[in-house]
């Protein structure tokens, strides 16, 4: 989704194409909300229960740092 939104934004020879593109994403996104909140959010409270990080807290400033590098 990342892509898609940052070649949308770039491209300002295709302005409604680009449009089109960032309305689309937004709908998506707001739609994934409204599934993780459905039910009193039940779908949310149980990934966030069950997640587990991949990258130690301590660990994540310098991953960050070294991904905008």
């Amino acid at each position: 989704m990342y892509w898609l939104t940052t070649r949308a934004m770039l491209n300002p020879d295709q302005n409604q194409l680009s449009g089109n593109i960032i309305v689309l994403l937004a709908k998506v996104m707001a739609l994934t909300c409204v599934d993780l909140l459905y039910d009193k959010a039940k779908l949310a409270k149980e990934i966030t229960k069950n997640f587990k990080t991949s990258i130690p807290p301590g660990d994540y400033e310098g991953f960050m740092r070294k991904l905008v590098a």
